[in-house]
């Protein structure tokens, strides 16, 4: 092996070992940060939750009189109706150490019980929705999808489904306003909501 060569292969082999080095420093530091606020969030004391943005369902302005006798509509309505008993908050992309630094330890499980809900309502909301854009109520699926957005829901068919109505309806502006709306979303599921919408209108 000539010098060159021998040079080459100790350079790439420091190169190496430095770039491990560096991710393995990273990589501990987001480890130290990370129980360093669970330790600091163990100790925060419990907060009123009287401030928090809880959500209703508007049983009222929903179409529950259409299809209504279907099975899959029905089950959706029955279990918005007991959905609506409870207390329901949007806390996607926060993580229990977020919670509990922000509104104390001892309002976790309350906490996770409103977020649970809200996964619940977006997720029964875009199964009426389906149903019924399947059957070809469109009006009723909008006011549907268009209350799923309002309220944060990051259920894909709630969008694009939305967004297909918005173009029979000659009304492709409005969907400039659901990239937004998506765009702003704190969940994994944006970038990608974001990206279908696009490609709706180009």
């Amino acid at each position: 092996m000539n010098f060159a060569i021998l040079a080459s292969v100790i350079i790439l082999g420091i190169a190496v070992s430095l770039a491990n080095r560096m991710n393995n420093s990273k990589e501990t530091k987001a480890e130290n940060d990370f129980w360093e606020r669970e330790r600091k969030s163990n100790f925060v004391r419990k907060k009123s939750l009287d401030s928090l943005d809880y959500i209703t369902i508007p049983l009222d302005k929903l179409p529950v009189d259409i299809l209504n006798e279907d099975s899959t509509v029905k089950d959706c309505i029955n279990r918005l109706r007991v959905l609506s008993e409870c207390k329901i908050v949007n806390f996607t992309g926060y993580t229990n150490t977020d919670l509990k630094l922000e509104y104390g330890t001892a309002n976790i499980s309350l906490l996770s019980e409103y977020d649970e809900s809200f996964t619940e309502l977006a997720h029964i909301l875009s199964i009426w929705e389906q149903k019924l854009f399947k059957e070809g109520f469109f009006d009723e699926t909008k006011s549907i999808c268009e209350y799923a957005v309002s309220i944060g829901s990051d259920v894909k068919s709630s969008y694009l489904d939305l967004a297909d109505i918005y173009l029979n309806e000659n009304t492709p502006e409005k969907i400039d306003e659901l990239i937004e709306k998506a765009r702003g979303l704190k969940s994994a599921n944006a970038p990608v909501i974001t990206r279908l919408l696009k490609e709706k209108i180009q």
